[in-house]
């Protein structure tokens, strides 16, 4: 195994305290160097995973629920309850008055 260069500039401070200041400036070069497409593509996709591992531990602790039910839940979490009510008294009044279809 390879043991990394030790940096230490008096007065840095990592954002986390677990992270060594070689990795830290290590990956905020990597950053500079990205362009803004494969930031906001990296972004998005991690974003996706975290959805989908939201879904995976709420089907695991509600085996029961159907999909619409884990959406929910996950709104709820991300944005809070009162949010997620909102967008599903918005969604139930959709549903009983669905759009005329234009002639």
């Amino acid at each position: 195994m390879i043991d990394p260069p030790r940096v230490t500039t008096p007065g840095y401070q990592t954002q986390s305290p677990d992270t060594d200041e070689w990795a830290e400036r290590l990956l905020f070069e990597r950053w500079r160097r990205m362009s803004t497409r494969e930031k906001a593509a990296l972004v998005s996709e991690l974003s996706a995973s975290l959805h989908r591992l939201t879904l995976a531990g709420l089907a695991a602790r509600f085996p029961d629920a159907d999909e619409r039910e884990l959406e929910d839940r996950a709104l709820a979490l991300r944005y809070g309850d009162e949010l997620a009510a909102w967008v599903r008294a918005r969604r139930a009044e959709r549903e009983e008055c669905p759009p005329t279809p234009s002639t």
